[in-house]
């Protein structure tokens, strides 16, 4: 059995070879990368916390917008300030201090029409993004269907109308809720890692969420 301290050393040593890679700057993903614009929603979750932390570590980001909205009577701002102290960015803290300033934060609300950003500020992600990384969703298996809807499928529409209008954009990536196909008529079957048919249109689906309450809507669409 292993000690600790081979352990650490071992650990030591893999993370000064991923320094070192990052330091000569020369791969295709950091290349991709280099002075772009990103905006991310989901950015105070875990995945989105872990994805402006590498990017910013690993990459020469120009700017990240971060889609954030008023919580716990919390402004975006103080909001920023609270996500930015978690561990997570204790090593850029001490090795670029000023990262902070490449991050900005947007007031939305995935569950919103055009995520619940202004107009402005809708102009500007159009003119200077050209990255975005849809990261916001509900993940709770008890959420009702018509908030579900609203931020997992509406939402998801609407970042798509963002996309279609930016400018510079070069990639738009949306991470997928996991269990979306864990449907009752797929309980003791094979779940396949390919795209099924929805059981009803996207777009039918969003009328319903936007025009019915939830209790009805739910057992109109229950299984």
């Amino acid at each position: 059995m292993r000690d600790i301290d081979e352990i650490n050393a071992e650990a030591l040593n893999e993370n000064a070879a991923i320094k070192q890679a990052i330091l000569i700057g020369d791969s295709n993903v950091q290349k991709f990368y280099d002075n772009a614009i990103v905006f991310i929603t989901g950015g105070s979750g875990f995945i989105g916390k872990q994805l402006i932390e590498k990017l910013l570590r690993s990459c020469n980001i120009m700017k990240i917008y971060i889609l954030l909205r008023v919580k716990k009577n919390k402004t975006i701002e103080e909001r920023l300030k609270a996500l930015l102290d978690d561990p997570v960015y204790d090593d850029l803290h001490k090795e670029q201090p000023n990262f902070v300033y490449k991050i900005v934060p947007i007031e939305g609300d995935s569950e919103c029409l055009k995520l619940g950003i202004d107009d402005e500020n809708w102009k500007t992600l159009a003119e200077e993004v050209n990255v975005i990384v849809h990261a916001a969703a509900t993940v709770n298996f008890k959420e009702t269907v018509k908030t579900a809807t609203l931020i997992n499928v509406r939402g998801a529409r609407e970042i798509l109308k963002l996309a279609k209008i930016c400018k510079n954009l070069r990639s738009l990536v949306h991470l997928s809720t996991a269990y979306s196909h864990a449907t009752r008529s797929r309980v003791g079957k094979m779940v396949e890692e390919d795209f099924y048919g929805s059981p009803i249109s996207p777009d039918i689906l969003i009328e319903l969420a936007e025009t019915m309450d939830k209790e009805p809507l739910a057992a109109m669409i229950a299984p």
